[in-house]
C-alpha cells in the first residue's frame, strides 16, 4: 500500500513540473493575413532571436520563448514577398520570471496590422 502512494506521489509530482513546464513561457504568434510568403521571420526578445519558418499566406506560425531580463518589447522582422526587409514592434513590459500568455502579430505584407498581447502571472 505504502508503494502504491509513494508511485502515486511521485506520478502527481511529475505532472505538475510538466504543465508547469510547459505554461511557463509567452507564445509569439505571427498570423500572414497577405497574399505573399513571409520569409526569414525572426522574433526577438530581451536580447535573444527566436527564427521560425515561412509563413504562407493564411497561416500563423508560433515561438515559445523564454525572456532573460526586463522586456519593454517583443520585436518581429522578416521579409516580404517583394525580399524587403520589414519590422515590427509591440510596446510590452514583462519580468524574466513568471509571466506566460500570449502575444500575437497580425501582419500584411510589409505591415504590421495588429499586435496584441495576453499575458498572465503566475503559474494559474
Amino acid at each position: 500500500m505504502r508503494n502504491k502512494i509513494g508511485l502515486l506521489l511521485v506520478v502527481g509530482l511529475l505532472a505538475v513540473f510538466a504543465w508547469v513546464a510547459f505554461k511557463s513561457g509567452i507564445r509569439v504568434s505571427v498570423e500572414n493575413v497577405g497574399e505573399g510568403t513571409l520569409t526569414d521571420v525572426i522574433v526577438k526578445v530581451a536580447g535573444s532571436e527566436h527564427a521560425m519558418d515561412d509563413v504562407e499566406p493564411g497561416a500563423t506560425m508560433l515561438v515559445k520563448v523564454v525572456p532573460v531580463g526586463t522586456t519593454k518589447r517583443v520585436e518581429v522582422t522578416w521579409k516580404d514577398a517583394k525580399g524587403r526587409e520589414c519590422y515590427g514592434k509591440h510596446e510590452v513590459s514583462f519580468e524574466d520570471s513568471g509571466y506566460n500568455g500570449t502575444i500575437s502579430f497580425t501582419i500584411d505584407g510589409a505591415t504590421v496590422k495588429s499586435a496584441n498581447n495576453n499575458l498572465d502571472t503566475g503559474f494559474f
